[in-house]
């Protein structure tokens, strides 16, 4: 999270915003004008340099290198910048109601995603161990990366691996990882979080959820396999 450029595009904006709302507010009713005009631009000040110092620290951060720069960001910004004010201006009614929202959001996709694991860099999600294929039924041992061997068997002469890949667009900075995958071989039914995610990724931009499977064939017995996601070719490999 703290490698995305978003993660401190967003607070900066935010000190904007603080930044021009102290600007514009009214010393018309204030005992004294004078100084609380010399107040407003000193606290415009202050958050425009805390605003300028996440942008210069991302710097130590962020790769800029293997960023592909685009007027994304600072539509991003200008967005925040806007919606912030609003908040600002409007404290106790929709800066209230933002703070929830973005509180319940974090909170929603922190928990959904305990059940989900981090696609790691090198695209392996797992290895599994034939232990037999015989009169019809094939048996073997699968070990998804962070999570324990599961034992699995089925009939005929493959046995079939589902996997689903959650990928999220890096303006959802407070999400740890791009993507994120789970195997479904043992998933009953839909709970209502998932019903949530995939109504979201019909309607939004943000993320997107795609399903891949691989079979698991007459092998060598007990020699152990890799399974390699890759997502560029959308498709899974088998290593060994």
């Amino acid at each position: 999270m703290i490698l995305n450029l978003y993660t401190w595009i967003f607070p900066a904006a935010i000190f904007t915003a603080a930044g021009l709302s102290n600007l514009s507010s009214s010393v018309k009713r204030k005992r004294n004008p004078e100084r609380a005009r010399r107040n407003r631009v000193v606290w415009f000040s202050l958050n425009i340099s805390i605003a300028l110092c996440f942008l210069t620290g991302s710097v130590f951060f962020v790769n800029w290198q293997e960023i592909v720069w685009s007027l994304t960001f600072l539509y991003f910004f200008i967005a925040v910048v806007s919606i912030s004010y609003l908040g600002f201006v409007f404290k106790y009614t929709i800066g209230l109601s933002l703070v929830i929202t973005f509180a319940l959001i974090v909170l929603f996709f922190n928990i959904y995603l305990q059940e989900w694991i981090e696609l790691p860099s090198g695209g392996e999600i797992g290895k599994y161990r034939l232990l037999s294929h015989d009169q019809g039924e094939v048996k073997a041992e699968v070990s998804v990366i962070g999570s324990s061997p599961v034992f699995m068997q089925g009939e005929g002469s493959v046995l079939l691996l589902n996997f689903e890949v959650l990928q999220f667009n890096k303006m959802l900075f407070f999400i740890s990882s791009d993507s994120y995958y789970r195997m479904t071989n043992f998933l009953l039914k839909s709970e209502l979080s998932d019903i949530v995610i995939n109504f979201l990724v019909e309607k939004s931009l943000f993320l997107s959820k795609n399903t891949y499977a691989v079979d698991i064939e007459d092998n060598t017995l007990l020699y152990q396999y890799s399974i390699v996601l890759d997502i560029d070719k959308k498709k899974i490999f088998i290593v060994n």
